[in-house]
């Protein structure tokens, strides 16, 4: 696919799963819609950390201003375009886990 195509959000992780995201929710501000919930949770040394990154892909726009706005450089566009699903359950994603987890609302 091409370099500027814009698909849906994605999570970059390394080998051993780890990502770049801290929890800051600078994403979850830049986003219009409100498609992206940041939830953070507290480490063992009391520090916030990310517990879940819940993007809805539903209300997304792909206007890429979470993207734009991460200083981390955590999330990207993917390159997927089709998207089309039979169950509206499938298009809320978490994104710091597996790519086909799913959040009930």
């Amino acid at each position: 696919m091409f370099d500027r195509f814009r698909g849906h959000l994605v999570m970059d992780h390394d080998e051993t799963g780890e990502h770049n995201c801290t929890g800051c929710g600078i994403c979850e501000k830049a986003c219009p819609n409100g498609t992206i919930s940041v939830l953070t949770t507290k480490d063992i040394s009391a520090r916030k950390i990310l517990g879940q990154y819940i993007y809805r892909l539903s209300q997304c726009t792909l206007c890429n201003l979470c993207v734009e706005s991460c200083p981390y450089g955590a999330i990207s566009m993917g390159k997927d375009f089709e998207l089309a699903v039979y169950d509206r359950k499938l298009l809320t994603l978490v994104l710091n886990k597996n790519k086909r987890n799913t959040v009930d609302e």
